[in-house]
């Protein structure tokens, strides 16, 4: 397990009761107060990869910052925040002359996940004295998966933080702990469908033009390798076959599939994503009309959100047929919402059966709420033919029209 705990003070609370003996992969404690790593070392000593870290968690990383709290609250300094205020209400009985604070530097918690080289984390353990929703509410989703968040409810500034987490994909309990004082956002995880889809006993247009030009989409295709994609698509987009929209395809191996749609779809535009650029100088000497073709690079989600922003975005229509990578068909699908127009549909192509389907319905919980069906779809043919790849499977999500 992968465990971060923001506020650890001396470390004698509910994380070191739900962590046990048991020894997680990674402990990372944030305390500000440096007189607690001791405490804290005495506590967490047997863990073998435990991490203190003596800074504070706010909305810019690199800032000096003051951090206060009351000398008077010994040996402990339980109380103590990045708010002078919040010090004021939890020793009004306090002289106020009392309150002191340290000069520490500042990280983001997205920030501080990527010091740490954490994508996944299984426990967000936050006690922040006033600063919990905020640091919630700071964290990038999309970019980082945390499986459960417990947070301290007694000082939170705006209760829609539950609202905003179920929002996000977590069941909330808002009472947890010893006291209650904790609440605990746990990820729920997305089911996605499945559906078989044998086309052995049916062709269409779109098979025919996938033998004419090669494209290995086709499983009647003279191409070494074929899938069974042609009949589905065929089934799937005949409705809108000459409608004036927009198609865009990540991979364009030869232009071969390129050619196909264009013959297909007579009046679409499209738009070819590629990173190898002798491929998109060979395919320009095609000069197929309405046709348009953007470097992008599916390990970088940068060059994904470039390359769909220049070419205008608003698509129908996205295929993905890249490198054929989990982590790079999991970037498209993270990156690619903002780009695909409410009822269109993005299609991950050729998702190897070995990968399990959890392992995508993990990643993409956090956005399956931009889309309102989610299929993966098995393909079959008794022509088709992978070579021993195995991958004649496609991911179909439907955008629907939830603003992000």
């Amino acid at each position: 397990m992968n465990i971060i705990q923001i506020g650890a003070n001396v470390g004698n609370d509910d994380l070191s009761r739900i962590i046990g003996d048991k020894q997680p992969n990674n402990l990372i404690l944030v305390e500000p107060m440096s007189l607690h790593n001791d405490s804290l070392m005495t506590h967490y000593g047997w863990v073998n990869n435990l991490y203190i870290d003596n800074v504070v968690i706010d909305v810019k990383s690199g800032e000096d910052i003051e951090f206060y709290y009351h000398l008077d609250d010994g040996p402990l300094y339980e109380v103590s925040s990045l708010s002078k205020e919040h010090i004021y209400v939890k020793h009004n009985k306090l002289n106020v002359d009392r309150i002191s604070s340290l000069k520490l530097k500042t990280i983001t918690i997205n920030d501080l996940f990527v010091k740490y080289n954490l994508i996944n984390i299984d426990i967000l353990f936050i006690d922040a004295e006033g600063s919990d929703d905020d640091i919630i509410r700071s964290i990038d989703f999309l970019k980082f998966n945390i499986e459960n968040i417990y947070f301290e409810n007694l000082h939170l500034k705006n209760v829609d933080i539950y609202d905003f987490l179920k929002n996000k994909g977590y069941t909330v309990t808002e009472k947890f702990g010893t006291y209650g004082w904790t609440s605990v956002a746990k990820k729920n995880i997305k089911k996605i469908n499945k559906i078989i889809f044998d086309s052995t006993y049916s062709t269409s247009s779109l098979c025919e033009l996938g033998l004419k030009y090669h494209t290995d989409k086709s499983p009647i295709s003279s191409y070494e390798l074929r899938h069974s994609y042609t009949m589905l698509y065929d089934f799937i987009f005949g409705k809108i076959k000459y409608d004036n929209i927009k198609i865009g395809e990540i991979g364009i191996w030869k232009n071969a599939s390129l050619k196909c749609f264009r013959e297909y779809f007579p009046n679409a535009e499209i738009y070819g994503f590629e990173f190898i650029l002798t491929l998109i100088d060979e395919a320009k000497k095609d000069n197929l009309e309405k046709t348009y073709y953007y470097y992008l690079d599916e390990a970088i989600p940068e060059t994904i959100q470039k390359s769909f922003q220049e070419s205008g975005g608003n698509f129908d229509i996205i295929i993905e047929d890249g490198s054929h990578f989990f982590e790079h068909q999991i970037n498209v699908i993270l990156n690619i919402i903002p780009y695909l127009k409410p009822g269109g549909v993005l299609i991950i192509e050729d998702i190897f059966k070995s990968i399990n389907e959890s392992d995508f319905e993990e990643k993409i919980t956090p956005i399956s709420k931009y889309f309102h069906s989610i299929s993966f779809v098995e393909t079959n043919h008794n022509l088709q033919y992978t070579g021993g790849w195995d991958n004649d499977k496609l991911l179909v999500l439907y955008r629907n029209n939830l603003s992000l």
